[in-house]
C-alpha cells in the first residue's frame, strides 16, 4: 500500500496552486456579497428613515389642513353675520 504522506508531497504543488485560486475566488465572491449586503442594509435603513419622515410630513399636513378648515369656517361665519 502507498504511504499517504508520500502522495501528499507529490500533490503539494497542485494543491498550493488551487488553494491560491480558491482563496482569490472566495475573496472576490465574499467581497461582492459583503458589498451587496451592506448596500441592502443601507437601503433598508434609508427606506425606514424616509417612511418616518413622510409620515411626519403627512401628520403636519393633516394638522395644517384642519387649521385652514377651521379658519375657513370662522371666516364664512363672520361673513354671514355682516350681511
Amino acid at each position: 500500500m502507498v504511504d499517504l504522506n508520500a502522495t501528499l508531497l507529490l500533490l503539494e504543488p497542485f494543491a498550493s496552486t488551487f488553494q491560491g485560486l480558491i482563496g482569490i475566488i472566495k475573496w472576490f465572491v465574499g467581497g461582492l456579497f459583503g458589498l451587496y449586503f451592506i448596500m441592502l442594509l443601507v437601503r433598508i435603513y434609508s427606506y425606514f428613515k424616509l417612511k418616518h419622515f413622510l409620515r411626519y410630513i403627512e401628520l403636519h399636513l393633516i394638522h395644517l389642513s384642519d387649521k385652514v378648515d377651521s379658519m375657513d369656517k370662522k371666516l364664512n361665519s363672520f361673513k354671514g353675520k355682516k350681511r
